[in-house]
């Protein structure tokens, strides 16, 4: 399912930064696939092993789930259930989290901290972040006439210093792509507080295989295991009494021109049951 247009970064910006990309970059952000083929709304990280939600997931009536009341949860909201998030595994990115991703994959430079807004024009770094923002989607701006591109949403501060309130971790790229931002304000938002300008940052871990790909797993395994008996076994006493059959280190057409070789053979050599090597 293909997300609203106006929550995508221009295709000129896209492009753009695909002339800087890092191949770290693209080595651990992989974008996958979440309710349907081609919808692209989790960001999977291969370093952690998260997988990040589309920011803008809880903004978009298309991909609401079945169990989903309303559009715009707000933080205690998704805690509750709301859109069947938390159900499936999905909860807020903890401080740490943010600042890995925002990071190693944004603004290298920076430091983790409660509040970080860092800015930068260093090429590299508008297209690290152009390319998290493609990935996790912008939660406001980024249309014709905008001046810049966002991708907000709370993220779970400890607590932080202010009760009911929660942290905002954002994204920002100046259009064109000249000027980028990250930034973390640890009690930032309150925790009842809906918006449809700031999405979630939600992970969870990279799901385990299922039981049914786990056991698909276990049959390839066996059935490959048997092929390589059948291949490398010694012939039995009433198939080699007498010869000498090189199957300790034969490849299978060695083995099927020496059976063709031995078939059309006149003579068979004979040898004592000790001869062979």
């Amino acid at each position: 399912m293909a997300r609203p247009p106006s929550r995508r970064l221009p295709l000129r910006i896209s492009l753009a930064a695909g002339l800087f990309l890092s191949a770290k970059a693209h080595a651990v952000l992989v974008e996958t696939d979440l309710f349907e083929a081609g919808d692209g709304l989790v960001t999977r990280d291969t370093d952690t092993n998260l997988d990040w939600l589309d920011a803008t997931a809880t903004l978009d009536p298309s991909v609401c789930p079945p169990t989903c009341p309303g559009l715009y949860p707000s933080y205690n909201e998704i805690l509750a259930g709301a859109g069947g998030w938390a159900a499936a595994g999905w909860r807020h990115a903890t401080l740490t989290q943010v600042c890995d991703l925002f990071i190693t994959e944004g603004i290298a430079s920076a430091v983790c901290d409660t509040i970080i807004s860092v800015d930068s024009t260093v090429p590299a770094d508008i297209a690290r972040v152009v390319n998290l923002e493609a990935l996790l989607g912008v939660t406001s701006g980024g249309g014709p006439g905008d001046s810049q591109a966002n991708t907000d949403g709370p993220f779970d501060d400890g607590g932080g210093s202010i009760a009911d309130f929660a942290g905002v971790a954002g994204l920002r790229v100046k259009i064109p792509p000249n000027e980028v931002r990250i930034r973390t304000f640890s009690d930032d938002t309150p925790v009842d507080e809906t918006s449809d300008a700031v999405g979630h940052m939600l992970v969870r871990p990279v799901p385990e295989p299922t039981r049914e790909a786990l056991g698909l797993t276990a049959l390839v395994a066996v059935a490959a295991l048997r092929r390589g008996t059948r291949l490398y076994r010694r012939p039995s006493s009433s198939q080699s009494s007498g010869s000498c059959f090189p199957l300790r280190s034969a490849t299978r057409n060695t083995i099927r021109s020496t059976r063709r070789s031995h078939a059309k053979s006149e003579t068979t050599r004979r040898a004592s049951p000790g001869s062979c090597t």
